[in-house]
């Protein structure tokens, strides 16, 4: 178990991509952290604003499988470094981590869209 609420399944780390394997197993875990672990950094931004994941992807075999057919999917990039998992571009206002409302951007854009979300509009 991570934090009492993500789990495995029955995934076999021999059968899969190993390197892939731990870059996803890193994602996954972060995204469990920052929703559901009071003293990740980035909680406030996330869980604590009531962000959480999916059922089906609070297991990390259903997680492995699933982002690598949601748009922008590069295994090259993103061993690399180059992509991140973001959950607001396609869902504008969605508070739920799922194959359904992610994608996968490039750094440079995900930050510009979470500083963009933070700005608010000036009323004259």
């Amino acid at each position: 178990m991570v934090l009492g609420i993500g789990y495995y399944g029955n995934i076999v780390k021999d059968e899969c991509d190993l390197e892939l394997y731990k870059k996803l197993l890193s994602v996954w875990k972060g995204m469990i952290k920052r929703c559901y672990h009071g003293k990740a950094v980035n909680y406030k931004k996330y869980g604590g604003k009531g962000v959480t994941v999916s059922d089906r992807w609070k297991c990390f075999k259903n997680f492995y499988n699933d982002v690598q057919h949601i748009p922008n999917y590069n295994r090259n990039a993103l061993l690399a470094g180059e992509l991140q998992l973001d959950k607001d571009l396609l869902s504008k206002d969605t508070k739920v981590y799922t194959k359904e409302t992610c994608c996968w951007l490039n750094k440079d854009l995900n930050s510009y869209l979470g500083y963009a979300k933070q700005i608010k509009p000036i009323r004259a």
